[in-house]
């Protein structure tokens, strides 16, 4: 008994579409891209099992990985260039610690009465 390898149904979203445009993703990656999570829906990182992020070629893949009646299923729910995903995380970092920066110079004022 030979075993065939299984191939996990892939789909994306209309979302996904407007991504590959905007991006300029090549027919050719993207159908490389089905093909690598058709094989393995798991080559990504993910925090909750769910959701998942796959890093491929320059760009930065989110997509879902569920059951439904053909067992486990992949839909691809968004494409964006890796150095948009890092940048935008940086500086979400960068605002929060200069916010908590304000704060704790705030603080300061009102504990030596410079704030009143």
């Amino acid at each position: 008994m030979s075993s065939k390898p299984i191939k996990v149904p892939v789909r994306h979203t209309e979302i996904v579409d407007l991504d590959k445009a905007m991006y300029h993703v090549s027919d050719a990656d993207f159908d490389r891209l089905i093909k690598n999570l058709s094989k393995d829906p798991y080559l990504g990182s993910s925090t909750d099992g769910t959701n998942h992020e796959y890093l491929f070629s320059s760009l930065s893949v989110h997509y879902i990985v569920y059951h439904d009646h053909d067992g486990v299923s992949v839909l691809i729910s968004g494409i964006r260039p890796h150095e948009a995903v890092s940048w935008k995380g940086k500086a979400l970092k960068v605002g929060r610690k200069t916010i908590d920066l304000v704060k704790e110079i705030k603080g300061l004022f009102d504990i030596f009465g410079g704030g009143k």
